[in-house]
């Protein structure tokens, strides 16, 4: 039924689709093959929620590998820190949830005071008697007997009000000042600038990447991640080269300084005690050996790990507190304590 001018009414129009006269048909058929069941599940999954579901599926994930990592290592000796680092997942689960509950409103309103206060704690951590220095790093300052790594919360504010100010500049996104202006100036180069001026060149660099990352995905030019990673990478590599503990490291890791620089060359000699059957890993533990240096405590558990005997039962030496490695034992077969543990322990 139509009007005089010969438009169809609404409710024509209504009534003859559930009449089922004019049914629109689908963009994609139905495809049979394995492509198009794939495609059509893509199409069920993607939801407005889709993007929150990952996020947390991703997050969920890394935090349980993390701390079965630390629990693997920690119980070699003791469980403490891997209750610790238990406690605050488990506090951070529920600071997450409560986040997860205050509406969108509130956080606009937090972007800026939570920001003043990250560049606040951070600029504390130059004040003398509350900046505290560990391992060449000046990013920690002491309250009240606790100490704190305000780092960690600039990385959550520049979150937040990054994500406030490309929400509302969603529009003009394409053009370059509105890009950099106020999050990446004075934002963000104001709190990588307190970073960097303790030497906290890690933390510093993980700035940058939320900081692109975020200018990513709200659609920013290519143009700019050029220009601006060109001058990122030339800058790390001035920072880098021009601090000794940095390039100590790099040293520790490429070459042969175990000998003269133990602390640095640690984590990579443990590594290689833990993986003998890596390239050089043998190597690495009769230099170790000559050295009589940087010689790890045994197991103390009967909770032996495939690694753990791979070192103890198969390395040419294995050194003790009680009995330093030396340059005769490297080529020897393992001591009797060794062998004793090795008798025990499950085969490798």
């Amino acid at each position: 039924m139509t009007t005089s001018s010969g438009a169809a009414r609404p409710g024509a129009r209504a009534s003859r689709g559930r009449a089922g006269a004019s049914v629109p048909k689908p963009d994609h058929p139905d495809d049979p093959t394995l492509v198009g069941r794939l495609n059509a599940l893509l199409e069920r999954i993607e939801t407005p929620l889709t993007t929150y579901h990952l996020l947390l599926s991703t997050t969920i994930a890394l935090t349980v590998f993390g701390l079965v990592m630390v629990m693997s290592a920690a119980s070699i000796r003791t469980y403490t820190v891997f209750f610790a680092q238990l406690r605050f997942a488990l506090i951070g689960a529920v600071l997450a949830f409560v986040a997860s509950r205050i509406p969108t409103l509130w956080w606009k309103r937090m972007a800026l005071p939570a920001l003043l206060l990250a560049i606040a704690l951070q600029a504390l951590t130059h004040v003398p008697g509350l900046g505290v220095t560990v391992n060449g790093n000046r990013n920690w300052i002491r309250i009240g007997g606790q100490q704190l790594q305000p780092s960690e919360f600039a990385k959550l504010a520049i979150i937040v009000f990054g994500a406030a100010v490309l929400a509302r500049k969603r529009h003009v996104i394409g053009q370059f000042w509105h890009a950099l202006i106020p999050l990446v100036f004075p934002a963000a180069i104001v709190l990588l600038g307190l970073q960097l001026l303790g030497s906290d060149l890690g933390t510093g660099m993980v700035l940058l990447a939320i900081v692109a990352g975020m200018l990513f995905a709200a659609g920013v030019s290519s143009r700019l991640f050029v220009a601006a990673g060109a001058l990122g990478a030339a800058a790390v590599a001035v920072m880098t080269l021009s601090s000794g503990n940095r390039m100590g490291r790099i040293t520790a890791w490429a070459g042969d300084s175990c000998a003269t620089n133990l602390d640095l060359c640690r984590q990579v000699m443990n590594g290689h005690y833990a993986s003998p059957t890596a390239a050089g890993g043998a190597s690495a533990r009769a230099r170790a050996g000559r050295s009589g240096a940087g010689c790890p405590s045994p197991p103390t558990t009967s909770s032996w790990r495939s690694s753990a005997r791979s070192s103890a039962c198969r390395a040419p030496c294995w050194c003790w507190p009680s009995s330093p490695c030396s340059a005769s034992r490297a080529t020897a077969s393992c001591a009797a304590p060794t062998t004793s543990l090795c008798a025990s322990a499950p085969p490798g």
